[in-house]
């Protein structure tokens, strides 16, 4: 049953990613924001616990199979509008699937930041949401972290 369920929920999330990178069109930062639009606006798959966890209660083949299916419905749709990305000039050369990897895991990861950060945490983000979250980080990912020549 975990399989079944796993299979479906990972198909379902390619088809809503590749959907919504579709929409964005071509420009970069708006196709991860969508992404990350995406990815907050439906239940998390849980990465870490399935590969932590999870993928070590079944068949080694099976296990295989998931965690191809994974790099196939989550990381793939990713990669490739990096890729495209690339191809345009737009983004510099960076492995793009390392890139997916750490932007599909980044924006899972925000399910995790608990409500009250938005009620009584910082007060830079009171009041805001994941999603704003999501876009600062993308944002920062985008034009990097290292101070710029003006």
């Amino acid at each position: 049953m975990f399989i079944e369920v796993t299979e479906r929920n990972l198909r379902a999330h390619q088809q809503g990613l590749t959907a919504a990178i579709a929409a964005a069109g071509e420009d970069v930062a708006q196709a991860l924001n969508a992404v990350a639009e995406w990815l907050l606006n439906h239940p998390p798959m849980d990465l870490m616990r399935m590969a932590m966890s999870d993928l070590r209660e079944v068949a080694p083949s099976e296990a295989i199979r998931l965690g191809k299916l994974v790099q196939e419905s989550l990381l793939v749709p990713v990669r490739d509008l990096l890729l495209a990305a690339q191809a345009r000039g737009e983004i510099g050369p960076v492995d793009c699937g390392v890139i997916a990897g750490g932007m599909v895991t980044m924006m899972e990861g925000l399910h995790a930041v608990p409500d009250v950060a938005f009620q009584y945490g910082t007060p830079a983000w009171i009041g805001k949401t994941r999603l704003d979250m999501a876009h600062y980080l993308i944002g920062a990912f985008m034009k990097g972290l290292l101070p710029r020549d003006v």
